[in-house]
């Protein structure tokens, strides 16, 4: 009986997979971006072989897999009879962001960055993510075991994007977080942090909030109005921000508004 774990399969041939990121074609089926399987010496050879000579192979969910311009083979023996062999896309490093598990998804845009001549803030990659989803510049790939996305444009086009509507996004925002910081006599740049940290995480933190509101030295009560208050100029910048998403715990507010 199978279990829910894939298999790729090849004639009467098949290996077991752990690991794997699938690149949707224009045509139906998945280019192998890289794809990690199990078996004998010549069971993974066979299977490396008929998708470096340009077959279709299949998994055995039914998806039909082949591969790129840029095939390489990494085979690591991990036991008496037992190997893994790793089938990757030679620019599968420059061209792919790839989440790794127990990885933040945020943590594989950074290093992805990083290595291109992209000048980034962390706190952009929410925003740069929908714009190039918007511009049909992302491809979400098929992931078994991780995530991943392929950006398909330029290092200049993605700079072009942020300057043109990330950067002046975000110095709009910053001007309407001074306005509000300034009529509650709150440091800008802990106003910022905290505006930051609920929409990263889309979770509205009290305690955060009372952190906050402690830089002022009030009493409880005058506290507890001051944080109201706050909440109220706060809220419809945070939804609007938040673009149609659900901020968790912020509903008492939204009710107040």
């Amino acid at each position: 009986m199978m279990s829910d774990r894939l298999y790729i399969e090849y004639e009467d041939i098949q290996a077991p997979i752990d690991y794997g990121l699938l690149e949707p074609s224009h045509a139906d089926g998945f280019y192998v971006v890289f794809l990690s399987f199990f078996g004998s010496h010549s069971v993974c050879q066979a299977i490396f072989s008929a998708l470096a000579t340009y077959r279709t192979l299949k998994l055995s969910d039914g998806k039909e897999v082949f591969r790129d311009e840029y095939l390489h083979g990494k085979t690591t023996r991990i036991g008496y009879g037992k190997y893994n062999l790793i089938a990757y896309d030679g620019n599968l490093q420059r061209d792919y962001i790839i989440q790794y598990p127990g990885e933040r998804e945020t943590d594989a845009w950074v290093r992805y960055l990083e290595g291109r001549k992209i000048p980034f803030k962390k706190e952009w990659i929410p925003a740069l993510k929908r714009i190039l989803l918007a511009e049909g510049e992302l491809i979400e790939c098929f992931g078994i075991g991780v995530k991943g996305w392929q950006i398909t444009t330029s290092d200049e086009k993605v700079c072009d994007l942020i300057v043109g509507s990330i950067y002046t996004d975000t110095q709009k925002i910053r001007q309407e977080i001074s306005v509000i910081s300034e009529k509650h006599g709150l440091p800008i740049d802990a106003l910022q942090n905290f505006v930051d940290c609920i929409l990263q995480r889309m979770i509205f933190d009290a305690q955060a909030l009372t952190d906050l509101m402690e830089t002022l030295g009030l009493g409880w009560k005058a506290r507890a109005r001051k944080e109201l208050e706050l909440m109220e100029d706060l809220t419809p910048l945070l939804q609007r921000l938040a673009q149609g998403k659900e901020i968790s715990g912020l509903e008492m507010y939204k009710e107040a508004v």
